[in-house]
């Protein structure tokens, strides 16, 4: 048994009976001298702050600002504390929270704890953010003048004045001494003042079915549009292409005819700014782009001929290819057919874009090599591996211009890029594992190569992929029983509390 997994048992054992001697006394809140819950700006210390700029649109993402919580005053016998702070979670997003233990103003800095945070409520009634510590050692709490408990990052976006506020004392915040009772506190509130210029809003719409027939009811929907300042979106305006509009957030939309229509949105808010969206929307089945080209094997400045007479449209026929060669080089033609020489070694993408006689487009893309390609080849040893050998492949009889990378697919799941021409691998499991190599030159042009590499078990036995996990049980045990306590506190108590 090592010793991470002993440590594990006695971490557990410990918060165990932390947890029943929780579970079994009566919680009091015990009255001493005051004491107050602060949040304050990690910057200035101060319970409020200004962020943003009146002459300046908020931010794409907002703006991040930190906070600290504090315990201010005489506090004696601290073993656990909680905090849960609510906030408006439209226009304010915690995006982390956590325990500074290395900071030397720490609460119980330089003791052995647990600590656990929840910023998975964030968009419940009420909004909250709920973190806790707790020593483990009971003998071990602390008596602080003030002390730093945790620290928070927050995100606004929206222009405005906020709060974040401590959630209710006993069943979200609470300090508890080693003998368990309550220490009495009271708390400040966080206040905010965010400024910005008045941003445009943002208009955005989604609609179904992607590819509509013509007579089909088409739903609109621009819910997502938004204003960035907050403001209140009042008029969703339709234009669909087709000399006919309509109003509202949603909308519902049939066209006649196939073909390209170009729907736009524009929104209006409350303080009379506006923004529009336009997009296009095929009507009908898109056309299909298909295209082969002839040699295969192609060298600088000999002839290559395109066919896309394949391509096909059942809305009617295809009335334009347009090719991107892909080297600064295009062409346009009401035929299937084109050519094109290229100069240079390389790889080029030729983009094939059909039309038809509707207006509706559609594309597609090949990958063309310009050049002598590299030759791949491998061998590998041993020839007739057993599960957990270590098998050697070397690649070195590969030819072509400077080879500059070996892609190795070992066929298990695994992949490796190298520029050396041998790689070691080891198959864990009885298979046959197909292994592709793919060698790449100066140039980029590349070729590939597979061989199957079959793995046997062990003379008489049954080979098992050999993962054996490893178990973390200490760390991972804490964390599960320190929410037990956290949740704890979180319940209504039955208990009547004498504060």
């Amino acid at each position: 048994m090592n010793g991470r997994f002993i440590k594990g048992i006695i971490l557990f054992l410990i918060i165990i009976q932390i947890t029943s001697l929780y579970a079994s006394k009566n919680l009091l809140v015990k009255a001493e001298e005051t004491r107050i819950l602060k949040i304050v700006d990690s910057s200035t210390g101060m319970n409020n702050a200004s962020l943003g700029n009146e002459t300046a649109p908020m931010p794409a993402g907002g703006l991040q600002f930190t906070l600290k919580i504090l315990l201010d005053g005489a506090t004696s016998d601290l073993m656990t504390w909680q905090v849960g702070v609510t906030f408006d979670n439209n226009s304010l997003k915690c995006t982390n929270a956590w325990v500074p233990g290395d900071d030397p103003s720490y609460v119980f800095n330089g003791k052995p704890e647990v600590w656990v945070a929840d910023l998975t409520h964030q968009n419940v009634l009420p909004p909250q953010v709920v973190i806790g510590a707790s020593l483990l050692d009971p003998s071990q709490s602390v008596t602080v003048e003030s002390a730093l408990l945790c620290m928070m990052n927050f995100t606004v976006l929206k222009v405005g004045n906020f709060t974040i506020s401590f959630l209710p004392t006993t069943e979200y915040t609470w300090l508890s001494q080693s003998t368990y009772d309550f220490i009495a506190f009271t708390a400040e509130d966080f206040a905010i003042n965010v400024a910005g210029a008045k941003s445009k809003p943002v208009a955005v719409f989604s609609y179904s079915p992607e590819n509509p027939k013509a007579n089909e009811t088409v739903a609109f929907d621009a819910s997502a549009s938004y204003d960035p300042s907050g403001e209140v979106i009042v008029a969703y305006l339709w234009d669909f292409g087709d000399n006919t509009t309509a109003e509202n957030v949603t909308s519902k939309h049939a066209f006649s005819n196939n073909g390209q229509y170009q729907v736009n949105l524009t929104i209006i808010t409350v303080d009379n700014l506006t923004a529009f969206v336009t997009v296009p929307l095929f009507v009908g089945s898109v056309p299909t782009a298909l295209f082969t080209y002839v040699p295969i094997e192609i060298l600088p400045n000999e002839e290559v001929t395109f066919n896309a007479s394949e391509s096909t449209s059942t809305n009617g026929t295809i009335v334009s290819y347009f090719w991107d060669f892909s080297d600064n080089s295009t062409f346009t033609g009401n035929g299937s057919i084109a050519s094109h020489r290229y100069s240079a070694n390389g790889i080029y993408w030729v983009n094939l874009t059909v039309t038809d006689n509707y207006g509706v487009y559609n594309s597609t893309i090949l990958e063309l090599q310009v050049g002598v390609l590299p030759v791949p080849l491998f061998l590998y040893a041993p020839q007739s591996p057993i599960v957990n050998d270590t098998v050697t492949f070397t690649a070195s009889e590969s030819s072509g211009s400077a080879v500059t990378l070996y892609a190795w697919d070992f066929g298990d799941g695994f992949f490796e890029n190298t520029n050396v021409s041998t790689i070691t691998h080891i198959y864990y499991g009885e298979d046959d594992y197909s292994v592709v190599l793919t060698v790449f030159d100066l140039e980029g042009l590349h070729a590939s190569y597979n061989q199957t590499v079959s793995v046997i078990a062990p003379t008489g036995e049954k080979a098992r992929p050999d993962y054996t996990p490893q178990m973390v049980f200490g760390v991972s045990a804490a964390i599960v029983i320190l929410a037990l306590v956290v949740n704890r506190f979180r319940r209504k108590k039955e208990e009547a509390i004498d504060i």
